[in-house]
């Protein structure tokens, strides 16, 4: 009985000594992780000086590790349970990796900004190459100079790119200012054109003209001055000077059937009807509705000898009278299609 309280007393003697020193590793183990995770946090340094994305990154993968570490300390229940100092730390390192990881955002959030800005700077200059241009392309290249400077301006100044978004913030202001002084001026000149359209309907051609040259002086890019420019010139039977203005409308816009049907129109009054067949043409390649040019080449093929074009144009020129409700032009088109019918 003696022997087997002594063998007893032995067994738990050694249960207790292997416990104390299991705790006793436990415990020196969690030390030596606390130290080595503190050490390797305070290695990074003041994260306030780190400016660089990719330190700030690298800082972010060793705080990320510490956490790891410490999220995985060995522990015993009751008897070595984690330090006070994991908690700790644990929360320290969370609140700097909450701070690196704002950083990173504002970071990218800043370089985006930038990356946004000079993407619309670059269209807004694109748009005013190769001036004159109208109003409305010095409207849309205004509006993209602020969108691109409104673009910097939302860069905090907590960013590490606020100085740089600063710095091309004075550049894109004073091209915004130039193209907004171009913009003011080519307003006014839509405004002196508007004026002079109501001139040449009352009949005031000269002073039409008048107005017209300062628009065109504001803005030389304004077509519908030069168009009528034309207009006024044309009543006034100046066939040159309303041909050079119709010239200058379709330098400014190539593809402008109105401006080769006016170009045509003057030609054909001024007694040159092969020009005015060209243009025409041009007119209907710009435009394959556009009725009046139609018509008016028809009338030159009918003087031409060539009926069966003539017919051909008229009939096109009164289908599109027709659905555009012009019904009375329409039937003069359809008269001329039967007088030529019967001369056949």
């Amino acid at each position: 009985m003696m022997n087997e309280r002594k063998t007893l007393i032995v067994a738990l003697t050694i249960i207790i000594l292997g416990s104390l020193g299991l705790v006793w590793r436990t415990k020196s183990v969690q030390s030596k992780v606390i130290l080595e995770t503190e050490t390797q946090v305070e290695n990074l340094g003041d994260l306030n000086q780190i400016s660089q994305p990719e330190q700030l990154e690298k800082a972010k993968q060793e705080i990320e590790s510490a956490l790891l570490t410490l999220d995985n300390i060995p522990t015993i229940p009751v008897v070595a349970p984690a330090p006070q100092a994991v908690t700790e730390n644990l929360d320290q390192y969370s609140a700097k990796l909450d701070e690196i990881e704002q950083r990173l955002q504002q970071k990218a959030a800043g370089e985006q900004g930038i990356e946004a800005a000079k993407k619309l700077a670059w269209e807004a200059a694109k748009l005013v190459q190769n001036a004159p241009h109208p109003a409305e392309v010095w409207q849309q290249a205004q509006q993209k100079w602020q969108q691109a400077m409104t673009q910097l301006i939302n860069i905090p100044e907590d960013s590490s790119e606020f100085a740089t978004a600063q710095a091309k913030l004075l550049d894109y202001q004073k091209n915004y200012d130039i193209v907004n002084q171009y913009y003011e001026k080519a307003k006014q000149a839509v405004k002196l054109n508007n004026r002079a359209m109501k001139l040449i309907e009352s009949g005031d051609y000269q002073e039409a003209i008048s107005t017209l040259n300062q628009a065109v002086n504001l803005n030389p890019g304004q077509l519908e001055a030069y168009l009528n420019r034309g207009v006024a010139y044309s009543e006034l039977n100046s066939h040159a000077s309303a041909i050079a203005n119709y010239d200058k409308a379709i330098q400014l816009a190539p593809n402008n059937a109105e401006a080769y049907y006016y170009r045509g129109d003057e030609y054909l009054q001024a007694g040159n009807a092969p020009k005015a067949l060209a243009d025409y043409n041009k007119a209907i390649q710009f435009n394959p509705n556009y009725s009046q040019a139609y018509l008016d080449r028809g009338f030159i093929y009918y003087q031409q000898g060539e009926s069966l074009k003539a017919i051909e144009d008229l009939q096109k020129a009164a289908d599109l009278l027709g659905s555009q409700g012009d019904i009375q032009t329409q039937n003069t088109a359809l008269e001329v299609i039967q007088d030529i019918r019967n001369s056949l």
